[in-house]
């Protein structure tokens, strides 16, 4: 649990791992129905963000996780679920684990444990409140920065398309130690990572620290004819097919040296990819996808041999003048149209802006709540002192400012009526 793991705090409950496990074994099947598509979709990929952020958060490995109002039903579902897991369990304190969705603006809502003792309740949060509650290792690390600032995101990977799941920013020229940093997002990640074995769940997670937006490496690297040091590809592999969807043609375990001809190719046909259409089609083409997994497929070590050659030399060599034959093939005759119809359309490419009206009725209703049945929420959380400061914008309210800049009649309209608002 993210209490005992990254805070040292052994005093709250253990969550009863073994037993959950037991009882959730539809949760891959579920995730999997929901985002078939996740590699391709920008919607489905948000989608699976959110289901894996709010199995990280239902097991404790996570304080808390914030997502836009999108899919929340889905979510309000998954949670339901989840706690009804707990619910059926024998053992006793089960139910101290219960999670909930929690608003605090009209666009986004937070997921966290209804007893968690780190979580801070109060209805306006500035933005290093926001990054306790998120788990950073650099709460209230936003804005511009006088000195080096750098990203660090978390990916999941157990598939051929690497989602990212948590990220955040460092501003160098506010921390004392940078060991320290990159340590609490070990521990994270190792805890993401022991927490789904131990649930029996097959998602695995890394970290990457994310290259300058004008780092040209990696196209220097995949436009060369000799492969890059096995330390080199550790670090950047999970950026070659991010162009723009989440689609993966390459592992970590991938037989980069033996088939680099291939990744070149397939990284020329991302770079096509991302520059063919302005805006980014929420969806890419299933042939696009079909052979990024062939190709993934493909270099990977074989489950049965030891990872030296999945295919004899004569194969090997049919196989990679396969490959490139249909990668070329494909980058000739490449569009990218969206494939999905006027209705898939219509449900996937806006957020729901919830009403000032509907925002405010759930602020009193919260407060009554707290003050009568769930005094407990009123105590001080516990703060994970992190960093020792931040630029002066992590001080700054996050909630944001709806009225700025609206006319009288989408005030009005704004203030009694729901909004579907494009992602």
């Amino acid at each position: 649990m993210a209490e005992a793991v990254l805070y040292g705090n052994n005093d709250e409950p253990s969550f009863p791992y073994e037993a959950v496990a037991n009882a959730i074994k539809w949760v891959p099947e579920y995730v999997q129905k929901l985002t078939p598509k996740r590699g391709r979709n920008f919607s489905q990929e948000v989608l699976y963000h959110i289901l894996i952020n709010a199995l990280l958060v239902f097991c404790r490995a996570r304080t808390s996780a914030m997502f836009p109002n999108v899919h929340v039903s889905i979510c309000n579902e998954f949670v339901d679920r989840l706690n009804q897991t707990l619910c059926a369990l024998s053992n006793a304190g089960a139910t101290h684990h219960y999670t909930e969705i929690v608003h605090r603006n009209n666009n986004s809502f937070f997921i966290t444990c209804s007893k968690s003792p780190r979580f801070i309740w109060k209805q306006k949060l500035d933005h290093r409140e926001v990054g306790l509650n998120l788990d950073y290792a650099a709460a209230g690390h936003i804005g511009p920065s006088d000195g080096e600032r750098k990203g660090v995101s978390i990916c999941e990977i157990s598939g051929n398309a690497h989602t990212p799941i948590s990220g955040e920013v460092v501003h160098f020229d506010h921390i004392a130690d940078f060991a320290s940093i990159e340590n609490f997002i070990q521990l994270k990640t190792s805890l993401f990572n022991s927490s789904m074995i131990r649930l029996q769940l097959p998602y695995r997670f890394v970290y990457f620290w994310k290259p300058r937006r004008n780092d040209e490496n990696i196209k220097i690297t995949l436009n060369s004819n000799i492969p890059p040091s096995p330390q080199w590809w550790k670090e950047n592999y999970i950026f070659l097919a991010r162009y723009p969807y989440s689609m993966a043609y390459a592992s970590n375990d991938t037989l980069f040296h033996e088939y680099w001809c291939v990744i070149t190719a397939a990284f020329q046909l991302a770079e096509k990819l991302a520059a063919i259409k302005r805006p980014v089609p929420r969806e890419c083409p299933k042939r696009v996808e079909e052979l990024f997994s062939k190709v993934f497929r493909a270099t990977q070590p074989s489950a049965l041999q030891a990872p030296v050659s999945p295919h004899p030399p004569s194969t090997t060599e049919t196989l990679i003048a396969n490959l490139l034959a249909e990668i070329a093939e494909l980058e000739l005759s490449l569009q990218v149209e969206d494939e999905r119809t006027p209705l898939e359309r219509k449900a996937e490419d806006y957020v729901v802006r919830r009403s000032d009206l509907r925002y405010s009725i759930g602020i009193v209703c919260e407060w009554i709540k707290i003050h009568t049945m769930e005094r407990g929420k009123l105590r001080a959380p516990l703060i994970h002192s992190g960093v020792r400061s931040w630029p002066k914008d992590g001080d700054e309210r996050w909630t944001a400012k709806h009225g700025k800049g609206k006319n009288l009649v989408t005030k009005v309209t704004d203030f009694f009526f729901d909004k579907k608002v494009p992602m």
